[in-house]
């Protein structure tokens, strides 16, 4: 033993390793949100403002987060009509988590999410303040890295819908169908995110949903940010952009 450590001893120090240290929570921004935007659909206009307590979304800058992770708590959105002067409700998301963990050789661990709370069915062709339905939604899959240093992914979910309301045929729909998407940040004050996905409603209200959105997200500064963003379900298109808050 001492003649191999007396070896070991004749060979060059390894040199040392540097290991990058990663932003630590509270260097992230700020976990409540406050918004302001503008929303345009057809000949059809909207000022829009919304307001989350807590926490983070894809679409954020990811400083201070797992990246992949998404945690929303208690979101609320309203808007005004600016042809016939009315206020309506939007959406009020009571929780949405998403988690999306890239797959390696040693590491698979599943993707998921879950949303619920209440929303606008845009695809029902109802005007949105009688189109307000409440939905719990989930779905599992799997996530893969496209960039390096965790700077972009893609993911694939199996998703189930479950939606209630007036506004649908037989009072509720349910379904399930593919969920994909994809989110990238070239840099922490520059992030795209989409997704699209096709429902079959098999139980209730039968019309199938194809909905897909688009977001890109810029950081002003930490806590104030510009995001623009498409959304399309069925023959439903709005296009909006907004100035967000964070605090």
């Amino acid at each position: 033993m001492n003649a191999l450590l007396g070896e070991r001893s004749q060979l060059p120090a390894f040199p040392p390793v540097e290991i990058a240290r990663p932003p630590a929570p509270e260097e992230a921004h700020g976990t409540a949100r406050f918004a302001l935007g503008f929303v345009a659909e057809g000949n059809r206009s909207y000022e829009e403002i919304s307001m989350r307590a807590a926490l983070h979304d894809l679409a954020s800058d990811p400083t201070g987060f797992p990246v992949g992770s998404e945690l929303e708590m208690f979101s609320a959105r309203g808007r005004w009509d600016n042809q016939r002067r009315e206020l309506f409700p939007e959406e009020l998301t009571l929780i949405n988590i998403k988690s999306f963990s890239a797959w390696d050789p040693w590491v698979r661990s599943p993707s998921w999410g879950v949303k619920t709370g209440f929303a606008a069915a845009h695809d029902l062709g109802r005007p949105p303040e009688s189109s307000l339905t409440y939905t719990l939604n989930g779905g599992s899959g799997f996530a893969v890295s496209i960039l390096p240093a965790k700077k972009g992914f893609v993911y694939c979910l199996l998703k189930v819908e479950g939606d209630a309301g007036g506004s649908l045929e037989r009072h509720y729909r349910a379904g399930a169908g593919p969920s994909v998407g994809l989110a990238i940040y070239p840099s922490h004050r520059w992030r795209f995110e989409s997704y699209g996905e096709a429902l079959r409603f098999g139980l209730g209200a039968e019309k199938n949903l194809v909905r897909m959105q688009a977001t890109q997200s810029l950081s002003i500064f930490r806590n104030f940010e510009w995001r623009a963003s498409v959304l399309r379900e069925n023959d439903y298109l709005e296009e909006s952009s907004s100035f967000n808050y964070l605090f």
